[in-house]
């Protein structure tokens, strides 16, 4: 994992359903995490596709994520 050494006074959290081929065509949620510096410069924290649910995700992608 790598550090952060920025400061990120805005962070937004935000899913997109985007199509998935996995066999079929399913939907599947992308996370994002972008953080915003005190200069407006955006950063992307973090990002997952993932097939769990949103309790698992605050536990276990918000805890690797490093800001």
């Amino acid at each position: 994992m790598q550090q952060c050494h920025r400061v990120y006074p805005v962070i937004f959290i935000d899913t997109v359903v985007v199509k998935v081929r996995d066999g079929q065509v399913v939907n599947r949620p992308v996370y994002a995490i972008v953080g915003v510096t005190v200069h407006g410069e955006r950063d992307i924290l973090g990002l997952w596709v993932e097939i769990i649910g949103d309790r698992d995700l605050w536990t276990a992608g918000l805890a690797t994520t490093p800001f």
